[in-house]
């Protein structure tokens, strides 16, 4: 089984954590209909009237959990809440737990059970919330420090993927590559344009904002971050002040290109709400790359952050794809090796007019290395990666999950 494809392997580890749970819960509509009949001549209104509240509930428990619950309690309490509520069913029913004095004790002990589960402060509270410092309908949450060659870093982990490391007391700080490129970009055009307007597809740890409003004061820094959770412990745990001038939207990026007043032109749009196995595939097709053209200056930047392997199918479809919008599209590695890597990361740039590549070369981050002038791939390199395929992606059809799916396989054989 180890040796199967990783579709296989999925569909058998989902088979065996819920094929049984799903039988046993399949069971209990036979059940209560047999329970029902009075008659024969019953069977259609009984079994409709079964079926119908079934069908009410399934509903009903499927937008309350998605739209509330989660919300409210997170995902650990829901589970078992539910487990909980079937096993105080499962009593109630039961030849066991008939007896009145029983079913009340019972009763008793589920409403203390369930206040523990749904108070914040209860000692079941920290159990339940597990790692994460808040859990959002996007994100387990985590922040922790870090020590590294004497300084204090506030770690932002999202899910199971690091997204900032931050310096409170220093915006210009930075650990990762893509935010030293695009520090490198700010800055050139800055001295081209005097000035930088810029929308962030994802806030994160807000470094990339908080370094443009601390290296460039006056800028326009606009932040579509989808999960309002992010955006509080960012001001909370990251440094962002409750008086920054950067403005945050707390929706989809798409969403809010698409009702942005139409005169609203950004000469630097970054994309990083990507990570290595969940990307939002609206945010990489066709016809948002046309969206955010519409929002750019003529000779705006877009610049994005991605995470490929091996071949770079997904890479290679991405440029493709920028390359129908933006007639020049550049490509900056983290390392000398183009492929053949399980994991690298990358860096694109896309602009409608060609970019004064000698000059941007001249940038440097703020620790005085040239990420861009060190690891921009030849555009000989650039073409050949495109033309590996013919895939475009669009809303029609955008397979970003395919893609990825040998980079993500790849990743957990190395585990």
């Amino acid at each position: 089984l180890f040796g199967a494809p990783l579709v296989v392997r999925l569909m058998f580890f989902f088979f065996s954590m819920f094929f049984l749970p799903s039988v046993m819960l399949g069971t209990i509509s036979p059940i209560v209909i047999k329970l029902a009949m009075r008659d024969l001549s019953s069977t259609g209104a009984t079994m409709g009237r079964i079926s119908a509240a079934s069908t009410l509930g399934n509903i009903l428990g499927t937008f309350a959990t998605g739209y509330a619950l989660i919300s409210w309690f997170g995902t650990r309490t829901v589970l078992l809440g539910v487990v909980v509520i079937l096993a105080a069913l499962g009593l109630w029913v039961s030849d066991w737990g008939r007896s009145r004095a029983r079913l009340l004790t019972r009763g008793l002990a589920a409403a203390l059970v369930a206040g523990l589960i749904a108070t914040p402060f209860s000692p079941l509270a920290a159990v339940l919330r597990g790692p994460c410092l808040r859990e959002t309908d996007y994100f387990c949450i985590k922040v922790r420090e870090d020590e590294r060659e004497g300084k204090t870093y506030r770690v932002l982990t999202l899910d199971r993927l690091v997204h900032s490391y931050t310096v409170l007391d220093d915006p210009r700080e930075m650990r990762y590559q893509y935010e030293k490129v695009a520090a490198e970009v700010s800055d050139y055009l800055a001295v081209r344009d005097g000035g930088i307007t810029s929308f962030f597809i994802g806030g994160g740890g807000y470094s990339l904002p908080k370094y443009l409003e601390a290296e460039h004061p006056g800028s326009l820094i606009d932040v579509a971050e989808i999960d309002p959770g992010v955006t509080e412990v960012a001001h909370e745990k990251l440094g962002l002040a409750r008086d920054t001038k950067i403005r945050s939207f707390n929706q989809d990026a798409r969403l809010y290109l698409a009702t942005a007043p139409p005169d609203l032109k950004y000469n630097f749009v970054l994309g990083d709400a990507f990570n290595d196995f969940s990307v939002p595939y609206h945010l990489t097709t066709h016809e948002f790359n046309q969206l955010v053209r519409s929002h750019m200056s003529d000779d705006g930047v877009y610049m994005l952050n991605l995470i490929d392997g091996n071949s770079l199918p997904f890479v290679s479809a991405f440029l493709r794809t920028l390359k129908q919008t933006f007639g020049h599209v550049y490509l900056v590695s983290s390392g000398a090796e183009l492929t053949g890597l399980q994991r690298n990361t990358f860096v694109v740039l896309a602009s409608p007019k060609p970019l004064d590549m000698q000059q941007l070369r001249t940038f440097a981050s703020a620790d005085n290395t040239r990420n861009i002038a060190a690891w921009l791939v030849a555009d000989d390199k650039v073409v050949e990666l495109m033309s590996s395929d013919t895939l475009i992606l669009t809303d029609d059809f955008v397979p970003t999950d395919r893609l990825l799916a040998p980079m993500f396989e790849a990743s957990e054989t190395v585990r």
